[in-house]
């Protein structure tokens, strides 16, 4: 959680805001604008290079887009096509196949032809079970 010291206007309706470096703990300035769009604040490039080694995949901004355009493409139309089966009731949630608590739907494989082809998955489970499964990330 970043440390805020003061926001000072600067210009009519233009403010900084002074914050400590969530990587080094240095005190920083950075334009309101730009420090509300970001969970994490850094004093410079560096200190951002530094912590973005230790955050997992999933914690990446860019995670998933290693697969081409039309992969992806198709991989975001069949979660549509399930979600909005189950808001319509087409298709009911389902507990964890593994816990029983709330889960939300995975598909092992992205088929257009099967789009509600599958598991029930709480997000415990779910990142389990891709990490003993890699090549289906």
């Amino acid at each position: 959680m970043t440390n805020i010291f003061d926001i000072t206007e600067v210009r009519k309706g233009q403010f900084t805001v002074s914050f400590n470096c969530d990587f080094c703990g240095m005190l920083s300035m950075q334009q309101k604008s730009h420090f509300d769009r970001n969970v994490k604040h850094y004093c410079c490039r560096d200190c951002y290079s530094e912590d973005r080694k230790t955050w997992t995949k999933e914690d990446q901004h860019r995670y998933g887009t290693g697969l081409p355009t039309e992969e992806r493409k198709k991989r975001a139309r069949i979660r549509s096509m399930t979600n909005k089966a189950i808001k319509r009731g087409e298709l009911k949630r389902k507990p964890c196949e593994k816990c029983g608590d709330k889960a939300e739907a995975h598909h092992d494989v992205y088929d257009t032809k099967k789009p509600f082809d599958v598991r029930w998955l709480c997000f415990k489970h779910h990142r389990e079970w891709h990490k003993e499964n890699p090549e289906l990330l």
